[in-house]
C-alpha cells in the first residue's frame, strides 16, 4: 500500500428536510477543517440512515447508499422517494431516524460503491437491525485503491461502534455469526461472479422462450463459495421486478432455513421469495403452475436412501421439484458424504444426468489457507487414497498423530 490511510471523517445529523435544505452549511459550521468539509460536500460519500424501531431502540431500520452530491442526494430520499416507496416514507416521518454520512481522503467511486456493499454485508448480520434496504449489491472487481478497501471499512466500523455500539458491534461477533457468512453481499470471486453471470443468462433465456423444467447444477468441492453464490443469486433476483419472478429457496437443516428467513425478512425480499422446505414445496406447487425459479442448496441430500422411499408425488423429491418449477438451480456435490444413508447410488447419477442441462462449476479454495500443491496433495489422499510426501506449505500446519487423544 503506497499510500498511508487516515481516518475517516464522519458527520452525524437529524435526517428530516429542515436539515437536509443547509446540510452543505451545517457541514461547514461543525467541521473546522476545510479540507475535511470539501471531502464530505464535494467528494463521494457513504451514508448510512438509521431508523429506531420503537422508543427502547430494540432494533432498526437502516439504510445505506453512497452518492456524489450528499445534499442533492438526501433532498431526493425525503421529497421525491417516499412518492413511491412506503420504507422512505416511514423514514421521512420518524423523528428519531439519523444519517451517518463518511468522507474520506482516499475516495473514488468504485471504492465508495465497495464500502456500501461491505456495509450491507456487516449490518445484515447485526441482531439489532430489523430490516436492511439498499435494493441492490454493489461490490466492485479491482480497481486502482481496491487494496485499501478492507483497512478503511475497518477504520470506519470502528469509528460507529464508538458512536452506536449496540448498531456497529463488534466486527468479530458479526463476522462469527451464521448470517454474515450466507450474506448475499460477500464480495463474490472472478470465477463465483462468471457463474453468476452465466446462471442469470441461462434464466433470463429460459424466461424469454417459456421454457419449463430446465435443471442448472452448481458444482464444486467444500470451500468452493457455492452457498455464497446462490445467496447472492437467490437476492439478485428475488430484487427483479421487472418478470415478476416467484423465486423459493429449499434447504435441508433447520438453522439454514432459519437463516435465510432471516435474510428475506431483513432484506424485505417481498411475498415472491419464499423460504421453504422440500416437501412442503413439493405439496404447495403444482407442475401445472410451476415456480420461476426453485433454489436448492445440497441437492444431493434429495438422493439418498430416505428419498428413495418417497413415494407421495413421484419417485423422487429432487425431480418433482424440477417438474414443479421453470429453472432449478441446484447446489450438488456428491463428495458430500457424512453418513451411510447419504451415499448416492450410480444409477442415481445417471438418472440425474438425464435431466440436467446446464453444469456451472465453481473451481475455487476459499476454506483452506495453503499452496495449490498442498491442496493437491489433500485432495490425492481424500480422492485416491493414496499417501505420498507432503509438500513444504508454511501457510498450512499440517501434523500427523498416532494417537487421536494426543491429536
Amino acid at each position: 500500500m503506497s499510500k498511508e490511510i487516515g481516518s475517516p471523517i464522519i458527520f452525524e445529523t437529524k435526517y428530516n428536510r429542515n436539515n437536509a435544505t443547509k446540510l452543505d452549511e451545517n457541514i461547514s459550521s461543525n467541521i473546522a477543517d476545510e479540507e475535511k468539509q470539501n471531502l464530505l460536500i464535494n467528494y463521494p460519500t457513504v451514508y448510512i440512515i438509521n431508523e429506531p424501531n420503537g422508543s427502547k431502540r430494540v432494533n432498526y431500520t437502516v439504510y445505506v447508499g453512497e452518492t456524489n452530491d450528499i445534499q442533492r442526494r438526501t433532498l431526493q430520499h425525503l421529497d421525491a422517494d417516499p412518492q413511491n416507496r412506503e420504507d422512505w416514507e416511514q423514514l421521512r416521518e420518524n423523528n428519531d431516524a439519523l444519517m451517518f454520512i463518511i468522507g474520506h481522503q482516499h475516495f473514488n467511486k468504485s471504492l465508495t460503491l465497495d464500502i456500501e456493499n461491505r456495509m450491507m454485508h456487516y449490518l445484515a448480520g447485526v441482531n439489532v437491525v430489523s430490516h436492511l434496504n439498499n435494493r441492490r449489491e454493489n461490490a466492485q472487481n479491482d480497481y486502482y485503491t481496491s487494496e485499501e478497501m478492507v483497512p478503511i471499512f475497518n477504520k470506519i466500523w470502528r469509528k460507529l461502534h464508538r458512536s452506536m455500539p449496540d448498531l456497529f458491534p463488534l466486527q468479530r461477533i458479526i463476522e462469527e455469526s451464521a448470517l454474515f457468512k450466507v450474506s448475499p453481499f460477500h464480495k463474490l470471486t472472478r470465477n463465483q461472479i462468471h457463474a453468476k453471470d452465466e446462471i442469470l443468462n441461462i434464466v433470463d433465456k429460459s424466461l424469454s422462450t417459456g421454457k419449463e423444467n430446465q435443471l442448472i447444477l452448481v458444482q464444486g468441492e467444500a470451500g468452493a463459495g457455492k452457498t455464497v453464490l446462490m445467496s447472492n443469486i437467490f437476492y439478485d433476483l428475488a430484487k427483479k421486478d421487472h418478470h415478476s419472478l416467484s423465486v423459493a429457496m429449499m434447504v435441508n437443516h433447520p438453522q439454514q432455513e432459519k437463516v435465510y428467513k432471516q435474510i428475506a425478512s431483513k432484506l424485505d425480499l417481498g411475498d415472491n421469495a419464499e423460504v421453504i422446505k422440500v416437501p412442503t414445496f413439493i405439496d404447495k406447487c403444482s407442475p401445472d403452475k410451476p415456480v420461476y425459479i426453485a433454489f436448492i442448496d445440497e441437492a444431493h441430500l434429495l438422493l439418498t436412501q430416505r428419498s428413495q422411499a418417497y413415494h407421495k408425488h413421484g419417485t423422487n423429491e429432487l425431480l418433482d421439484i424440477i417438474k414443479r418449477a421453470k429453472v432449478v438451480i441446484a447446489v450438488y456435490d456428491e463428495h458430500q458424504v457424512l453418513r451411510l444413508s447419504q451415499i448416492i447410488e450410480k444409477d442415481d447419477h445417471k438418472l440425474i444426468d438425464n435431466y440436467v442441462d446446464y453444469r456451472v462449476t465453481l473451481k475455487n479454495q476459499m476454506r483452506i489457507d495453503a499452496s495449490q500443491a498442498m491442496i493437491n496433495w489433500l485432495r490425492n489422499l481424500i480422492d485416491n487414497q493414496e499417501i505420498t510426501t507432503a509438500p513444504l506449505d508454511n501457510s498450512y500446519d499440517l501434523r500427523v498423530f498416532d494417537d487421536p487423544a494426543e491429536m
